[in-house]
């Protein structure tokens, strides 16, 4: 499959770099991966006292989140795991960056229990 967006490729390599860099060991076995992206809010999306307009988007919405999620998924492969087939359970979260955080991605990865129960808890 051949990707359109320039963007990708970058991505990949940044998510593969980072987590390298947070000592990610590759796992056996399922896994379950949670991702939280950060998106720059535009500055049409404020006022100008710096108050975000009650007219502005409540979420990112130009990337599409299974587009995001496949490309973290190839990015981890061969450093959190061996397989993206390994990722039972996976969420995903397209949120507005925070006062003072960077854009980018928090991605968790932990085994399956033996049950395959798993719950997610979306950022408020």
């Amino acid at each position: 499959m051949l990707e359109n967006s320039k963007k990708v490729r970058p991505w990949r390599t940044a998510v593969a770099e980072a987590a390298v860099a947070s000592n990610v060991r590759v796992r056996e076995g399922d896994v379950e991966l949670v991702a939280v992206v950060r998106f720059v809010r535009p500055l049409s999306h404020f006022r100008t006292n710096g108050e975000v307009k009650p007219s502005a988007a409540l979420r990112p919405g130009r990337s599409d989140s299974d587009k995001l999620l496949r490309a973290i998924l190839d990015a981890l492969t061969g450093v959190a795991y061996h397989d993206d087939r390994q990722v039972a359970c996976v969420a995903i979260e397209r949120v507005w960056c925070g006062q003072g955080e960077a854009p980018g991605a928090t991605i968790s990865i932990r085994g399956c229990d033996a049950a395959g129960q798993w719950s997610y808890t979306p950022a408020v």
